[in-house]
């Protein structure tokens, strides 16, 4: 009640609403932690991140409803708060489980005028679980890089999202995408958007029990 209590008070600041409903970094539970076991604060999150978007579902959908993604950039205050409630609700709204709001989140990707809306429906998009996520998600990937593979600091955050997706599997996907064109390990800011961005930020992935993740940052330290 007291999120929705938060939700639903219009005179609150929408940038401070936006960061009392973002939760807890897994690193961060992870330093309160007496034992840290990676996934169980992973799922844990997860599973309370669910809750709340099922929970909060009315309010999240006004939130996210109220908010017109055709108008133009303002770099103001207030639209930047409006444009990170909005995602956060976003957020919430694909935890859901909800699957029209996968359409929803796929036509943000498309129809932004902004960057900041599109790397979080883009980053929404690459860290679904539903089944029926992983069409748009790879329409959503292959058009960024398409779009933008001209542009190396653009391409940086492609990279730095697909690293950071805590999805099954993200150690090969960030083999993969070594190999890709828009890497170059010479590269400092790729090798931190990829590398860094796996080991510093998908502790779910990195922190594997087979110990792949550690064979695998100890590799890339001996070539770096």
């Amino acid at each position: 009640e007291a999120y929705r209590s938060v939700l639903n008070d219009g005179g609150l600041d929408k940038a401070m609403v936006a960061l009392m409903l973002t939760l807890p970094t897994e690193a961060y539970l992870s330093e309160l932690a007496a034992e840290i076991d990676v996934d169980a604060i992973h799922h844990a999150r997860e599973g309370v991140k669910r809750e709340l978007a099922c929970a909060l579902k009315n309010e999240f959908i006004g939130i996210y409803e109220s908010y017109d993604h055709s108008i133009p950039y303002v770099a103001s205050a207030n639209d930047i708060a409006a444009r990170s409630l909005s995602n956060v609700a976003l957020a919430y709204l694909m935890a859901s489980g909800d699957l029209h709001m996968l359409d929803k989140c796929y036509q943000q990707y498309l129809s932004s005028n902004n960057m900041t809306d599109v790397m979080a429906a883009l980053a929404s998009l690459v860290n679904s679980e539903e089944a029926g996520a992983d069409l748009s998600r790879r329409k959503a990937l292959e058009d960024f890089y398409n779009k933008w593979q001209q542009e190396s600091l653009v391409l940086n955050q492609w990279l730095s999202v697909e690293a950071r997706s805590s999805l099954p599997g993200g150690l090969e996907r960030v083999k993969n995408l070594m190999e890709h064109s828009a890497f170059d390990i010479k590269n400092p800011n790729k090798a931190r958007a990829l590398i860094g961005g796996f080991c510093s930020g998908n502790p779910v992935n990195f922190h594997r029990a087979d110990g792949e993740g550690y064979v695998f940052l100890a590799d890339q330290i001996l070539v770096l």
